[in-house]
């Protein structure tokens, strides 16, 4: 009777070590974007961010990323984005985050058009960009 069984104490402590690990590595349990800097999409002149938890929540969303920062005369301020906008869908395909942004866009090849779906003051906008087809090669180009 003097001897206690410590498997079970041993067995929850291992598990909650393990769940503070994955907690950490992933930030699953934090309300912060998983990312520190804006991603950066040059060839359309915008930069965009995840948004937390609780920023989503209080608009609505379940996703969406943040336009932080959008530059005159490219693409993206040409089809009447702006900062603040925030992207929920990507040719109606759903924007979860910005990596995922930057993956729909490399699936999207000119001359396909771009239709973003962001909200912006409470309502939604669709926002086209035409892409104009990749060049091609020209012969000599090719010799070199």
């Amino acid at each position: 009777m003097g001897q206690t069984n410590l498997n079970l104490p041993l067995t929850l402590i291992g598990l909650l070590l393990a769940t503070a690990l994955a907690t950490a590595r992933t930030g699953w349990a934090q309300d912060e974007p998983a990312q520190s800097r804006p991603a950066e999409l040059p060839e359309l002149g915008v930069a965009v961010h995840d948004l937390s938890n609780e920023a989503l929540f209080e608009h609505g969303l379940q996703y969406a990323v943040l336009a932080v920062e959008v530059r005159p005369d490219t693409p993206a301020a040409n089809s009447g984005m702006e900062a603040g906008d925030l992207i929920y869908q990507l040719n109606d395909l759903p924007v979860y985050s910005a990596r995922r942004l930057v993956w729909l866009l490399g699936r999207a090849a000119p001359p396909q058009a771009l239709h973003f779906t962001v909200l912006r003051d409470g309502h939604a906008h669709t926002l086209t960009i035409e892409r104009p087809p990749v060049p091609q090669p020209t012969p000599a180009q090719n010799d070199q």
